[in-house]
């Protein structure tokens, strides 16, 4: 896995931190979709970008693109990596309140926007290369086994992964399963159930969390899932959507009981299929590498992260023809 590092010395030039916003105080422009130069915080002026991320090149890095929230709920129904996902939606949790939309008016008088990075249009770059080496013809042919975004705390990786994430989207050619928070998996988020692997120690399935993740997959990526066949743990097969579709469609119980195992069935589908290539990025890939908050059966210590059925985390990624890893 190549590992790419975000310098620190981003914010010491005075680059807003993320990619927050373009207002922070500043009077709104005109309201031009076309504007060229938009007036940002600290007196700082940003050349615009084309509104379309499929149209990003290396030569955009410095640029700021416009975020528009409907397209955003649209491409990217799991919401966004990082402060980014507060800023444009509100808290995340599982609980929202009904005055979320008052967050977009009270933190976004203007119009906000992606800092477009260096970094970004490289990882962008290279993911159209591998797009373009036969995968859409069926027959892949990847040459890396993925990318670890690298750096301190606010030089920008979450935005580096929204970006490439709504990049792949909006070009329409990948499969892109995108999990921002996969931090919750080890929080003790959602229902979850006990068990145990092969070595005797404790394990813990979470099928709201795969339940979870697999809507999201259908949301945006059904056109593509109808083309892919999937086979089922009780031995029929089916494309990817119908499958998701029939166990959303399940009672509570029987959903809770076939959540986990359509996932694994779902994911397995995806990493051998060759119609399209496939991107699973992964925002706060440190949390499934470290210790989570469920104690052991006895409550004398927690679980380690790689106990958990880590579903879409980096020990059930292994490289595939076609598929390519990006994590933070």
């Amino acid at each position: 896995m190549l590992v790419l590092r975000v310098p620190d010395r981003l914010a010491a030039r005075g680059f807003p931190r993320g990619s927050r916003a373009l207002s922070a105080g500043v009077e709104a422009p005109a309201e031009d979709a076309d504007a060229e130069v938009v007036a940002g915080p600290g007196g700082f002026a940003f050349e615009m970008a084309d509104a379309d991320p499929s149209m990003h090149r290396t030569s955009d890095a410095g640029k700021v693109f416009r975020l528009y929230k409907e397209a955003l709920k649209e491409k990217m129904p799991e919401g966004l990596c990082g402060l980014m996902h507060q800023i444009m939606f509100g808290p995340r949790r599982e609980y929202v309140p009904a005055a979320r939309e008052k967050w977009w008016d009270m933190m976004l008088k203007n119009k906000p926007g992606y800092l477009i990075r260096k970094q970004s249009v490289e990882l962008i770059s290279a993911l159209n290369k591998y797009s373009q080496q036969g995968t859409l013809t069926g027959k892949p042919a990847m040459s890396s086994h993925g990318f670890l975004l690298d750096g301190a705390p606010g030089t920008g990786k979450s935005m580096i992964l929204n970006h490439v994430v709504h990049w792949a989207r909006a070009t329409g050619q990948w499969l892109v399963v995108f999990v921002p928070a996969a931090g919750h998996l080890t929080q003790g988020f959602g229902f979850y159930e006990r068990g145990e692997n092969a070595a005797g120690e404790d394990t813990i399935l979470q099928p709201a969390y795969a339940q979870t993740i697999l809507e999201q997959m259908l949301l945006s990526n059904e056109d593509k899932l109808k083309k892919i066949e999937v086979a089922l743990p009780a031995g029929a097969t089916s494309s990817a959507a119908d499958a998701i579709a029939a166990l959303l469609e399940m009672k509570m119980e029987e959903r809770e009981e076939a959540a986990v195992d359509t996932l694994v069935a779902v994911m397995d589908a995806l990493r051998t299929q060759t119609k399209f290539p496939l991107l699973i990025a992964i925002d706060e890939i440190n949390a499934l590498c470290g210790i989570t908050r469920y104690p052991t059966s006895d409550g004398t210590q927690y679980i380690p992260a790689s106990q958990v059925r880590d579903l879409v985390g980096p020990h059930n990624l292994t490289p595939a023809a076609g598929m390519v890893p990006l994590c933070e």
